[in-house]
C-alpha cells in the first residue's frame, strides 16, 4: 500500500508543472487553459459540437468558520449564506461575459459554478481566465430502471 502512494506522489510530483521561485523553492506554475478542460468536453466538443459543461469558479467559499456554530440550524444558514455571497460576488464578470454573448447558462451556487452549453472555443475562452478553476463535463446519464407493468393486486 504504501509502495502505490509512494508511486501516485512521484508521478504528480512529476507531472506538476513546477517552477523555481527566487529563494529556489518550487512554486506551481498555473495550469494552461487546455489543462483546465476535462477530457470530456474536448471529445464531446469537436468537430463544432456544442455540449453542456461546468465552469467551476477558482475562489470557493471557506466553510469552516461553520465548526465553531453550535446548532445545526446556525451551522445550515451559516453555509448557505457563505456560499451565495461567494457566488454572487465572483460569477458576476462570467455571468456578464456569457450575456454580451447570448450563450445559454446557468448559475449555481452551492460549488459556485455555472453551466454553459456551448462549443469548444466557449470552453477554452472561459478556462483561459484566472478566475476559472477548471471546465468539467456535464454528461447525460440514462438510467435503465425496469419499467412499471400493471399491478396485480393480492388475493
Amino acid at each position: 500500500m504504501f509502495f502505490v502512494a509512494a508511486v501516485a506522489a512521484a508521478i504528480g510530483a512529476i507531472a506538476s508543472p513546477r517552477v523555481a521561485n527566487q529563494q529556489g523553492a518550487a512554486v506551481s506554475s498555473p495550469p494552461s487553459a487546455a489543462q483546465k478542460i476535462a477530457p470530456w468536453v474536448t471529445e464531446h466538443t469537436a468537430n463544432g459540437q456544442q455540449a453542456e459543461f461546468l465552469v467551476v469558479l477558482a475562489d470557493q467559499a471557506d466553510l469552516s468558520p461553520a465548526a465553531a456554530l453550535n446548532t445545526k440550524a446556525e451551522k445550515g444558514r451559516f453555509v448557505h449564506d457563505a456560499l451565495w455571497n461567494k457566488a454572487q460576488t465572483t460569477q458576476g464578470p462570467i455571468l456578464q461575459w456569457l450575456r454580451e454573448r447570448g450563450i445559454e447558462h446557468s448559475s449555481f451556487y452551492i460549488v459556485n459554478a455555472i453551466l454553459v452549453k456551448g462549443s469548444r472555443e466557449i470552453a477554452e475562452a472561459l478556462a483561459s481566465r484566472p478566475d476559472v478553476a477548471r471546465v468539467e463535463g456535464n454528461p447525460h446519464i440514462h438510467n435503465a430502471l425496469p419499467q412499471l407493468g400493471a399491478v396485480t393486486q393480492a388475493p
